[in-house]
């Protein structure tokens, strides 16, 4: 029997404050979610009366892509694992392969299915050169562009494209599996997000701090990771474990309540991001490597920086709560503040910041600065390029910018991006600034601004002809 189509989509993530940090599970990061997407859109028959199947077979491909199609074969024999068979002619694509491979050992299915999944991906995740895109007269549509190139030879903007993916996929899987669900439950969203960081760890064969995953899911978060223990069924021998055994060990561990922060968060009125491309690109790993090798060589030093950063962060976090405080309770004074300080720099704020008797906004601004001080001290004490001096004069320049209260180098740092926290109000002119300054060359700003919602059911208007 077949089901109809459905599709589901996961935003990517700028980590605002937490970055290195949320690999402890004693510190909090500030993660928002994006308007980019990655969409799965997922149809599928099983075996009944009238269709007999005699084998499970889940394909998954991303169109937009060249030789960009994954397709997985499974026997469900009760001595078989929940490993698919691989077609040997594909590319590999490891966050695929973990979640259809995670799902089916959760759902543990007894009848066979023919599963058929669509990938697409909003334009922000990948470089838009148009020497990598189709010519404009051979696109298909105007919100998904094509590429000349596989996926893999695609340069990518570092908003979370794996986690987004392994999490739309995983949730579409799910789904199709279980279509009485409801994505908007927070027990199902707790299963989807178990799910999702259990597959995005095997794909990465290591267990990493989740807030993009966790992002995904859950949309913009306060967060503080799980333990790793968590995982440990990760590195466990399961030669010689039936299938059905591994199943229970799976679904044992998603459905109990994992240790872990996930509180909703947004930004406050008035206020969006500007998340601005650098083409630059970061080995995350390379840098994690340098930091953890500094605090273990010398402990002492960084805890105490890790602890001044952790006070930074969590002051912003207090913040901007006292800034959607604010606005709720009288937003008349909340919207005069904004008229008061949308046309002052952010050095400007950070200046008034330090009097006793400044505003929040001039607090905000000035609380950027010691993060980004804090982050600077990392870069000088690790050796990881966090914030390089690239991006300390670009972010100063930023700076001095009518309407900008600070911003930062999201996440692991590096040369990928820059991520700052504007007045909406003043948005189109700080674009219309930086657009013919030599300061900002090399710079190109993203179509980007928070969207707090997870992982979310789409309307499939938004494929019409593609599939």
């Amino acid at each position: 029997m077949a089901q109809e189509y459905r599709a589901f989509s996961a935003p990517g993530k700028a980590l605002l404050a937490g970055g290195y940090l949320v690999l402890d599970p004693a510190y909090g990061g500030y993660v928002t979610a994006l308007s980019a997407r990655i969409h799965a859109v997922v149809k599928g028959s099983y075996s009944d009366n009238q269709l007999v199947l005699k084998e499970t077979t889940v394909s998954v491909k991303s169109p937009q892509f060249k030789r960009s199609t994954w397709t997985y074969t499974y026997s469900l024999n009760q001595f078989d694992s929940f490993i698919g068979l691989v077609n040997p002619d594909e590319t590999k694509n490891p966050f695929a392969e973990a979640a259809v491979n995670t799902v089916l050992a959760y759902v543990n299915p007894v009848n066979h299915s023919r599963i058929e999944i669509t990938i697409f991906s909003d334009d922000a995740y990948h470089s838009q050169d148009k020497d990598e895109l189709l010519p404009n007269s051979e696109q298909p549509s105007n919100r998904f562009h094509w590429h000349s190139f596989p996926i893999s030879d695609v340069p990518k903007t570092g908003l979370g494209s794996s986690a987004a993916l392994t999490s739309a996929l995983t949730t579409a899987i799910l789904l199709y599996y279980k279509p009485e669900l409801d994505v908007t439950d927070l027990k199902v969203k707790s299963v989807i997000h178990n799910l999702s960081q259990l597959a995005h760890c095997t794909a990465q064969k290591k267990i990493g701090s989740g807030f993009d995953v966790a992002s995904a899911v859950c949309g913009s978060i306060v967060y503080k990771r799980f333990p790793e223990s968590t995982l440990s069924i990760i590195s466990d021998d399961v030669s010689g474990v039936s299938k059905d055994e591994y199943s229970k060990k799976v679904r044992f561990l998603i459905d109990q309540p994992w240790d872990i922060t996930l509180d909703p968060c947004n930004m406050p009125g008035g206020l969006t991001l500007l998340m601005g491309d650098i083409n630059g690109g970061s080995e995350t790993p390379k840098l994690v490597s340098k930091v953890l090798a500094w605090r273990k060589a010398d402990p002492e030093d960084a805890n105490k920086l890790w602890a001044d950063l952790n006070r930074s962060n969590m002051r912003l976090v207090k913040l901007f709560n006292d800034l959607n405080a604010t606005n709720f309770s009288n937003p008349e004074a909340y919207n005069g503040l904004i008229a008061k300080c949308a046309s002052l720099s952010g050095d400007e704020l950070a200046k008034l910041g330090s009097v006793s008797s400044s505003d929040t906004f001039s607090q905000v601004s000035l609380n950027f600065q010691d993060i980004r001080h804090n982050l600077r001290l990392m870069t000088e004490k690790s050796g990881a390029p966090i914030e390089p001096p690239s991006q300390t004069k670009l972010l100063d320049n930023c700076n001095r910018l009518p309407g900008v209260l600070g911003g930062v180098v999201p996440g692991a740092g590096g040369f990928d991006a820059i991520c700052l926290v504007v007045f909406q109000q003043s948005l189109e002119d700080i674009k219309k600034l930086t657009k013919n300054d030599a300061a900002f060359n090399n710079l190109k700003w993203l179509d980007l601004h928070e969207e707090k919602v997870g992982v979310k059911e789409e309307s499939l208007e938004l494929y019409k002809n593609l599939f």
